[in-house]
């Protein structure tokens, strides 16, 4: 991704990188974002991995509170991640357009939970609204 990168570009971009250090902070500042929002189609959705609520707090508000700021509309989901530290671990969607992330297509949802064995449209949806209270209150204040 570069400057060269015409606007409207991408219909979604996937950021999993590695938690911020000297070498990555660049990949979590506004500039940053803001690019990704530029050559993202206005109905492209930003997917990062946001960090954990409990062992990277001001990385994951600082996150949080960066889409919020650059992007029409973040969400942000909450699972248990055995193996990361603290277990829980968060991944952020943001976009300029209504992301509709727990919009119920039945059809769809009908298909793919058949093939699961965890996922289904509860455990995503629950995973939407299980923000840690003083990640709540952090975000108001």
């Amino acid at each position: 991704m570069g400057k060269k990168t015409r606007d409207n570009f991408y219909d979604v971009i996937f950021i999993d990188c590695s938690d911020p250090s000297e070498f990555s902070n660049l990949l979590f500042s506004d500039s940053f974002y803001k690019e990704c929002k530029r050559i993202l189609t206005p109905k492209g959705i930003l997917a990062t991995q946001s960090e954990s609520p409990e062992s990277f707090k001001n990385v994951h508000i600082n996150i949080l509170k960066t889409l919020k700021k650059i992007f029409k509309v973040s969400e942000t989901m909450y699972s248990f991640v055995p193996i990361y530290p603290s277990g829980i671990w968060s991944w952020t969607f943001a976009s300029s357009e209504d992301l509709n992330l727990t919009k119920q297509n039945y059809d769809e949802v009908l298909k793919i939970e058949k093939g699961c064995e965890i996922w289904n449209l509860n455990f995503q949806n629950a995973a939407f609204k299980m923000m840690p209270n003083k990640i709540v209150k952090e975000l108001d204040s």
